[in-house]
């Protein structure tokens, strides 16, 4: 019995490494330069991914007065937050099972950053 018990816990603690997290590639509003090929050791962009439904944004630079929007193609809102400063990472998940192509949108004081990215 102890056994099974332990390859039940094993298989339990695998699953969640078999999941997949992909970069969203963020552009900025002034153009469409890909920043995602930034060579400085600190970058000033944030940057994003996701894991299924759960979106983590990272940001070495502190950020202020930032909205962050998921929207659906049909342009409804999956998700919406604002914080007053936003360093280090943040990470939400989507309600419900949204599936298809979705658009991150993080406005900050200074512009915004827009990601395209799909869920399965």
């Amino acid at each position: 019995m102890k056994r099974l018990f332990f390859f039940l816990a094993a298989i339990v603690f695998c699953v969640n490494g078999w999941s997949i997290e992909e970069q969203i590639i963020l552009y900025p509003d002034d153009d469409k330069a890909d920043i995602s090929k930034d060579n400085r050791s600190s970058s000033i962009a944030p940057t994003a991914s996701h894991d299924d439904n759960v979106i983590t944004i990272y940001s070495e630079k502190t950020l202020e007065d930032v909205g962050i929007y998921v929207v659906d193609v049909h342009g409804g809102i999956l998700y919406s937050a604002e914080e007053s400063t936003l360093v280090g990472n943040y990470t939400f998940a989507l309600d419900g099972n949204p599936k298809g192509t979705l658009m991150l949108v993080i406005q900050t004081s200074e512009g915004y950053y827009e990601g395209e990215f799909s869920i399965e």
